[in-house]
């Protein structure tokens, strides 16, 4: 799950959380989110905020080398060097949830602890859960331009998150960085 403020990622503030008392969430669960107001970019390039995103938009993505649509095989999944290319997902689902926990990365970018990130690790890119991503990491920009991982905050709270389901591509640019669609647990079979 992708959380971030919105605005312009290079000055988003930390995310607060909600004031709200815990609802009972809806959709899938607190496995794969954005935060509301966060910026996602559309085939057309321009950027709209997550929860104004409906079943059917196209969204700028990514084909990333031989990276696998198997949910199972995500995060046992490495190449060196992956021939990139500009491409389009479809927006098949958009839910809400809330969730307790989240990852601040270098200050403009927080996701949810499950959300799966596309990384580099060494010479190696790999998908990763956020909770498994670490210091000197590197993210990806829509640029394809690597972003060094300097800092990673954990924030406690109430945050409510959109679970953003695309397909065929498995990919989307969110706050201006190349992600991975979200999962609750690629391990699991058992899961959405």
């Amino acid at each position: 799950c992708l959380i971030d403020g919105g605005g312009d990622p290079t000055d988003s503030p930390t995310p607060t959380p909600t004031s709200t008392p815990t609802p009972t969430p809806t959709g899938p669960g607190p496995g794969g989110c954005v935060l509301e107001d966060t910026l996602i970019t559309k085939a057309d390039g321009t950027t709209i905020a997550v929860q104004n995103i409906t079943v059917g938009d196209s969204l700028a993505a990514k084909s990333i080398g031989t990276l696998p649509e198997d949910e199972n095989q995500l995060t046992s999944w490495s190449e060196t060097n992956p021939t990139i290319t500009d491409t389009t997902s479809s927006v098949v689902a958009n839910n809400f949830s809330f969730v307790n926990q989240v990852l601040n990365f270098n200050g403009t970018l927080t996701t949810s602890t499950e959300h799966l990130h596309i990384i580099v690790r060494g010479d190696e890119w790999m998908i990763k859960k956020a909770s498994d991503v670490i210091v000197g990491d590197k993210l990806i920009n829509s640029s394809n331009t690597e972003i060094l991982i300097e800092t990673i905050e954990s924030i406690s709270g109430n945050f409510k998150v959109f679970d953003l389901n695309v397909e065929s591509n498995d990919t989307y640019i969110a706050n201006n960085i190349v992600t991975h669609n979200a999962k609750d647990d690629p391990e699991d079979p058992e899961s959405p």
